[in-house]
């Protein structure tokens, strides 16, 4: 990650989009692990200003598509390989958009409940 919350090496590749996603995500698969021994990870920043959520925030416009992803992208990006970071974040974060975004991608109540199963998180809920 730089100062900025871009992972520069993962904006050169191909499919930049996916691997900025692909990056972050088991980042907050430790967190959520790393809770399971009081340490929380999720609002930890580095001396340097580096922390998940601030690259959580640079990417999280883009997911929501309220910016445009300026950065290779030769196949199209599947939104619902973001769903999972989403959720997280939407709990983490307090991002009510992400939820939304989650719900709006994934689209049916079954893949909801599948979500929630496989997250513990209820997203389906109000």
């Amino acid at each position: 990650m730089n100062d900025a919350g871009d992972f520069p090496r993962e904006l050169q590749r191909t499919i930049s989009l996916h691997y900025t996603v692909f990056i972050l995500d088991p980042f907050f698969t430790i967190a959520q692990l790393a809770e399971n021994v009081d340490m929380d990870l999720w609002n930890h920043t580095t001396p340097g200003g580096k922390s998940l959520q601030k690259g959580f925030n640079v990417l999280v416009p883009f997911l929501l598509k309220e910016k445009k992803w300026e950065y290779p992208q030769i196949l199209p990006f599947s939104y619902e390989e973001a769903v999972p970071l989403l959720v997280k974040g939407a709990e983490r974060y307090d991002c009510t958009q992400c939820k939304t975004a989650a719900r709006d991608i994934l689209g049916t109540k079954a893949e909801y409940e599948r979500l929630s199963l496989v997250t513990g998180i209820n997203i389906a809920a109000n």
